[in-house]
């Protein structure tokens, strides 16, 4: 939303730079009056340098992609001092190019200066366009025509399985269009060869996904059940992409033949059958205080069903991130459920995206 806002108010700004409307041209986009008075009465009541040095961090709050995508690697640092030199080298690398053009507005004069501010002008509203354009399409995603099955069904379902591999980096998503059938078992491969870039917060609504991807591969599984398409963009909505679900193949595969993909602590996949001599629920609630229990219980070789009941979806503690297992899972409201077979007694730690909640599940030895 405060995309769309602020790309309104460049269009306006860019309209008034080049004098193209001359009722536009009058009009100068100011902060509401209680806020004035409230900035104006700190900065005020400041000395000189605090008051410049508090201007200058409230431009850290605009919808920057590359503000923000800073912001989110120095969140992922999980480490103060790391994520202050993140952003102080952010700083210092963008303060040359603000400071040249700032100066260079100060020195241009006459007819040079006409072409120049008109020039600038095109160009803001160049961005203001695209920031409309990119605000409206994170808040207005476009809907999915092809249905999705989140949760992984018995092998017998889904008949083939598909892989399909796309590489992520600064530039956005290649291929931006993948193909896959309805009913086929996807496997969703996905290289992120710059991680500190908008495009590495992935978001497919129609799936429920929302995940940070990490540098080297990332694996995203699901099962569409329908023809149709499943739009993905950037948390910014700057980057798009569409997976095309086509009809049915007509062939279909011994059910014998399908393999069901499961998340382990073990590098192989968990054993079937009789192989896992117990079932063990362990239950969990997340909410916007993070998760409750702290600690949870198993044993080493039962298989695991942890059923994890969300009442706050919208925070950072939903985006449930477990490395050893290889799992990252944006909580729905509702009851969640993960299965998998820990194979040795240890330490499982899960934490949020952002790291600020930490919980561990502790895997005792076999039972005799």
């Amino acid at each position: 939303m405060l995309t769309l806002v602020v790309g309104l108010v460049m269009l306006l700004i860019g309209i008034k730079i080049t004098e193209v409307s001359p009722r536009i041209a009058r009009f100068t986009p100011t902060l509401p009056r209680f806020l004035q008075w409230k900035r104006g009465d700190a900065l005020r009541s400041s000395p000189p340098v605090v008051g410049a040095v508090m201007s200058g961090a409230l431009t850290f709050f605009l919808p920057c992609g590359f503000t923000l995508a800073m912001q989110l690697a120095a969140m992922n640092s999980g480490s103060f001092g790391a994520g202050a030199l993140i952003m102080a080298a952010f700083a210092l690398g963008t303060a040359p190019g603000l400071l040249g053009v700032g100066g260079l507005t100060s020195v241009v004069h006459g007819r040079f200066a006409k072409v120049f501010f008109a020039t600038a002008g095109v160009l803001v509203i160049g961005l203001g366009v695209f920031n409309l354009r990119t605000g409206y399409a994170a808040l207005f995603p476009p809907t999915a025509t092809a249905g999705v099955v989140l949760e992984t069904p018995p092998a017998d379902v889904a008949a083939t399985t598909e892989t399909i591999t796309m590489t992520q980096n600064g530039g956005g998503y290649s291929p931006s269009v993948l193909t896959v059938h309805a009913g086929s078992r996807v496997r969703w491969v996905i290289t992120s060869t710059d991680a500190y870039t908008c495009a590495s917060a992935l978001r497919v609504p129609s799936l429920g996904i929302s995940k940070q991807l990490a540098a080297g591969e990332n694996v995203i599984e699901f099962i569409p059940d329908k023809e149709g398409n499943i739009p993905f963009n950037c948390s910014m909505g700057m980057y798009r992409g569409t997976i095309k679900v086509l009809p049915r193949q007509s062939a279909v595969v011994p059910p014998a033949a399908a393999t069901t993909p499961q998340k382990s602590a073990s590098p192989s996949p968990p054993p079937t059958g009789d192989s896992a001599t117990a079932t063990e629920t362990i239950t969990m609630t997340q909410n916007g205080g993070g998760y409750s229990p702290s600690v949870l219980t198993v044993h080493a070789g039962s298989r695991v069903r942890w059923v994890i009941t969300s009442t706050d979806a919208y925070t950072c503690a939903s985006a449930l991130r477990v490395p050893s297992l290889g799992i990252s899972k944006q909580l729905a409201a509702g009851e969640n459920v993960i299965e998998f077979i820990p194979d040795k007694e240890g330490n499982i730690p899960f934490n949020c995206s952002m790291r600020m909640y930490r919980r561990t599940i502790n895997v005792l030895p076999r039972p005799t």
